[in-house]
């Protein structure tokens, strides 16, 4: 890399790596037990953590008290829950460090996928000085956000679909079927954490079927379907309707994939430029032939098209995001590394100049971010406004009803029943499910619950289809909550 072009790569990736580390720090503290959400319905994987961690059915039936539901599979709640515990029990720490400990945990897999994709690119490269540029570039980009930092299994998956493509490719040439078996291996513990974690298994299934390798495609379907099929049985029938979304009232919408979509590849744009400009390079050079008869990268190509291609499908889902284009824009960036070698860096301006021109787009966001101009850098106001409401909630007579998914987590609100609804709560409500006591709405209009406590200072006059008769409104509000009391005990 000459000295002009090193010079603007560092100065464009600054303000990327300085946001990166502007949102750990307002996401995390050693100091303080920070209580906060870094990603959508997190307080469900936070309290099926916690039930993990004492030993309690995280795969219970979402339809009877208290109504919680789990959508993940089970080496994330396992994992996170041994980690949590040993975490705890070494350092004599209570339950309000749980989220924190989870979420540094969640930063060791951002770790271990940075390290795995740095060493593969120095293999795919054969020495050249790129790789170092696309850790930073990809790791610390817009595209992780606060994922690295948030207590979901979205990246020690993608830590482990990473590590099955490093077995693979280093090991494919000299011993085909071990290479397949350990990569085998590394899927299903990808899957383990995310059962949507099968990118790179559809993508090297592909590449096997493109070469016609079709006996070695069956063996890692035989391998594959033993594991898969094996951990459900095993599961049992409530874990197998959990992680399969059996009965799930899943919905979709066009908006949701178009939105997910833009929004993920935009802030891929260094690497997806690159990839653009690679593929033109390559035809420009004439060395498409030469670059195809490459298994290595043939099969890169394949994670990346099926990942696209599963990121399409699964973005039409209501509430997607774009952990969904997590590992085909990882299995990009090794593409373009590995592209580079099919001639002299000299002739690889069509790539440099556009993935260049995304990562210049990229340090536009993170500056503007940086100074308060647009997006987020800094979560601890919502720790500010929890301690608050938690405050307040202390002295209210057990058992009530908090229609706050984080405030209902049991280090929150002690000794209270942790309704921590997750989102299909309410669709099945909508779709006329019958919940045990008769949900949420069944408890209040039973007077089970000493008080109510609803978001907002506006009259309510039901909470989930019952009347609110039986409760009176205190006139003092709890932070930006309102207070109903019980008339008469039950």
């Amino acid at each position: 890399m000459n000295r002009p072009l090193a010079f603007a790569v560092a100065l464009l990736l600054t303000p990327v790596v300085g946001l990166a580390l502007a949102r750990l720090h307002g996401t995390v503290s050693l100091d303080v037990a920070l209580q906060l959400f870094s990603s959508g319905d997190e307080a469900a994987s936070l309290f099926a953590v916690w039930k993990a961690v004492n030993g309690l059915d995280v795969y219970a039936d979402r339809f009877q008290r208290p109504y919680n539901a789990v959508f993940f599979n089970w080496l994330f709640y396992q994992s996170y829950g041994m980690v949590v515990a040993e975490v705890r029990s070494a350092l004599s720490l209570a339950d309000d460090w749980l989220p924190t400990i989870g979420r540094l945990f969640t930063l060791c897999a951002m770790g271990v996928a940075a390290t795995i994709f740095y060493r593969l690119g120095r293999w795919l490269q054969v020495g050249r000085p790129w790789p170092v540029v696309a850790v930073l570039a990809v790791f610390c980009g817009p595209l992780f956000g606060f994922w690295p930092v948030t207590v979901r299994p979205d990246v020690w998956a993608m830590a482990c679909e990473l590590a099955g493509l490093a077995w693979l490719c280093r090991r494919w040439s000299a011993r085909p079927i071990g290479a397949l078996l350990g990569f085998a291996l590394f899927v299903w513990l990808a899957w383990s954490f995310k059962q949507a974690a099968i990118t790179s298994l559809v993508g090297v299934g592909l590449f096997l079927l493109v070469r016609r390798r079709f006996a070695d495609l069956a063996v890692l379907v035989a391998v594959m379907v033993a594991l898969f099929g094996g951990t459900l049985w095993m599961g049992g029938a409530q874990y197998r309707a959990s992680v399969l979304f059996a009965d799930i009232p899943l919905r979709f919408a066009v908006s949701s994939m178009l939105f997910t979509m833009g929004l993920g590849l935009a802030k891929g744009a260094p690497v997806w430029g690159g990839a653009a400009g690679a593929l033109f390079a390559l035809v420009r050079s004439r060395q498409l032939a030469r670059a195809w008869a490459d298994d290595i990268l043939v099969i890169l190509a394949c994670c990346t098209f099926s990942g696209l291609g599963l990121a399409f499908l699964a973005s039409f889902q209501d509430g997607a995001a774009e952990n969904y284009l997590f590992v085909p824009t990882v299995s990009a960036a090794l593409l373009v590394l590995r592209a580079t070698v099919f001639g002299p860096l000299s002739g690889w301006r069509p790539m440099v100049v556009p993935a260049l021109a995304g990562l210049a787009a990229t340090a536009v966001f993170a500056g503007m971010s940086l100074v308060g101009r647009g997006g987020m850098t800094d979560l601890r106001q919502q720790h500010v406004a929890f301690a608050a409401m938690r405050e307040c909630l202390k002295p209210l007579t057990r058992p009530f009803y908090v229609a706050n998914q984080y405030l209902s987590l049991p280090w929150i609100t002690p000794g209270n029943e942790p309704f921590v609804l997750s989102f299909v709560y309410d669709r099945d409500r909508q779709r006329g499910r019958t919940f045990a006591d008769g949900g949420i709405g069944g408890l209040v209009a039973a007077g089970y619950f000493t008080a109510v406590v609803l978001p907002g200072t506006t009259e309510a006059v039901q909470v989930d289809g019952a009347s609110l008769d039986g409760y009176v409104r205190r006139p003092e509000t709890c932070a930006d909550m309102g207070i109903w009391d019980r008339r008469v005990s039950p």
